[in-house]
């Protein structure tokens, strides 16, 4: 019996250091996307998704993409500074893209969706097929303030010195919150709009 257990603890901890240790693809937007077969052109990038057992080949803009971090530890900067023009160096990329991961990670979405949920449905009796408005303008008003930095969860608070980091975490943030304002607010306008279209029909 405990060789069983024994087999099972390492069989499961193979697995575990496996998913670990696999290349990644790391996006400007903060998505990590572990991926195998990971070749780079100047025009294109191709790859497959490990999570997925499909055959499909993936692409992916260079411009799009920060790094390749390999299975091994290494990195390859795919990002490269316009010394032209007013972009990011590296190093304040790194912290852009960090900003994202973080807001993806820790930001609170539950405010924004039960309020956009209640827009929606309140909509949907009162004002009918127009009910879809005032879900739209919600998510374009709370899309358009940023978060009070100071008052949110992140990894490393030290993170907050850097403007990098605080601009990418509040661009994720507007995203999310518009994404999720739409979603939630046009779902409730649709199904508080069905159930009053049916209540009339009986």
């Amino acid at each position: 019996m405990k060789r069983i257990i024994i087999t099972g603890v390492l069989i499961c901890g193979m697995m575990v250091l496996h998913t670990l240790a696999q290349d990644k693809i790391v996006f400007i937007d903060g998505r990590i996307i572990p991926a195998t077969d990971i070749v780079i052109n100047d025009d294109i990038i191709t790859y497959h998704k490990t999570a997925r057992s499909s055959a499909k080949q993936y692409k992916a803009q260079p411009y799009n993409v920060f790094a390749i971090e390999y299975a091994d530890g290494t990195e390859r900067l795919i990002y490269a500074q316009d010394t032209m023009s007013d972009d990011l160096n590296i190093e304040q990329m790194r912290m852009f893209v960090r900003g994202q991961q973080d807001a993806v990670t820790y930001y609170n979405k539950i405010p924004v969706i039960v309020a956009s949920a209640i827009v929606g449905v309140a909509s949907g009796p009162t004002l009918k097929f127009f009910g879809a408005v005032p879900p739209a303008l919600f998510a374009t008003f709370v899309g358009a303030a940023s978060p009070n930095m100071s008052k949110q969860h992140v990894s490393d608070k030290a993170f907050l010195d850097s403007p990098e980091y605080n601009m990418g975490y509040e661009a994720k943030v507007r995203n999310i919150k518009i994404r999720r304002a739409l979603v939630f607010g046009l779902g409730g306008f649709v199904v508080s709009y069905a159930a009053f279209y049916a209540g009339t029909q009986n």
